[in-house]
């Protein structure tokens, strides 16, 4: 009887191990996830300052170019 409390006492151990490794890994990758993501919305942020900027130098380039023709 004894022994088998201590063989299911080892299973408890290593049960409860492996939940405390599952759960380290799972912050360490949702900490990833988080620094993914922010560097995702940072980067669609330049990608429409950079949209913006190109936009706005279209403009001007089209507004040289007419301004040249008529004059």
């Amino acid at each position: 009887m004894n022994k088998t409390f201590e063989s299911l006492k080892n299973y408890i151990i290593e049960a409860d191990t492996s939940i405390s490794d599952l759960l380290d890994l799972y912050i360490k990758k949702s900490a990833e996830l988080d620094r993914v993501n922010q560097l995702t919305e940072d980067l669609s942020k330049k990608l429409l300052e950079s949209e913006n900027i190109n936009r706005e130098a279209r403009k001007e380039i089209e507004s040289l170019i007419n301004y040249v023709k008529n004059n």
